[in-house]
């Protein structure tokens, strides 16, 4: 069921919701580089169940950063199953790209206990203006978000089914901790259904593949924590890396991961 903006809880107006933000965008920015986009901040809300927000009557909506928590885009084909666009975890901002073009049918399924924070999208283009490091950060950290999701959409085409729930861990990984390359035990919001819809399997085919990782030694399982045995392996074998960068005054290039 879709709910309004309004029906949510607010949580209050801080500047704090921009902290996981900021976590993301320091390896793309000068050191000691600071940025503000306090004046663009309208309200920070956390959500108490799975909360679906709807964006397709809507050209000019807010920005919508997550401070905590999971969201995923998604759209509804005409025979009414879900395509799982992207997931987006702590320093995401889960509309960034349908804010810069017409609004297309598209929906955004906030997960139970997300914490966000809505920015005024022309506030935040007027400080990138201003601040051409922060519109840098904003477009590297765009460009990676595309990198993994074709290097996503590549394995599901073309990968097993054990293949595309790694992928698909090692991406919420990634969102979970807003972080390359941190892949600590993780709790998975996603529920089992929404997992089968990504991979375009039956939620018992899914289960299955998760015993079957777990009884290879490839993933360990405590309830809805996951770990991934040895994501550096898992990484080499899916080509699962990170696009290259540019150095930026005071810190070395930000260099591709090397493919297996």
């Amino acid at each position: 069921m879709s709910r309004s903006f309004g029906s949510l809880e607010k949580a209050g107006k801080h500047c704090g919701g921009l902290l996981a933000m900021d976590r993301r965008m320091r390896p793309h920015l000068p050191d000691g580089h600071r940025w503000n986009l306090s004046d663009a901040i309208l309200d920070t809300r956390r959500v108490q169940r799975d909360t679906q927000i709807s964006f397709a009557e809507r050209m000019a909506e807010p920005l919508l950063h997550i401070e905590e928590g999971l969201a995923y885009s998604f759209t509804t084909l005409p025979d009414g199953r879900r395509h799982v666009e992207d997931m987006f975890g702590s320093g995401g901002v889960c509309n960034w790209r349908q804010s810069l073009r017409a609004a297309l049918p598209y929906a955004l399924m906030l997960k139970a206990g997300t914490t966000i924070t809505r920015l005024d999208t022309a506030a935040v283009l007027r400080e990138m203006e201003r601040d051409p490091h922060l519109a840098e950060a904003f477009r590297r950290l765009d460009l990676s978000r595309q990198w993994r999701l074709r290097q996503r959409s590549r394995t599901l085409i073309s990968g097993a089914i054990h293949d595309g729930l790694m992928h698909v861990l090692l991406d919420l990984s990634f969102e979970t901790h807003g972080t390359f390359g941190r892949f600590d035990p993780m709790p998975v919001q996603m529920t089992q259904e929404e997992i089968s819809t990504i991979l375009g399997s039956s939620t018992v085919h899914v289960n299955r593949t998760v015993k079957k990782l777990v009884a290879d030694g490839r993933l360990r399982r405590r309830s809805r924590v996951f770990e991934i045995v040895d994501p550096d392996r898992e990484r080499q074998r899916l080509a699962y890396d990170t696009p290259s960068f540019p150095a930026i005054a005071g810190k070395p290039a930000l260099v591709k991961e090397p493919s297996a």
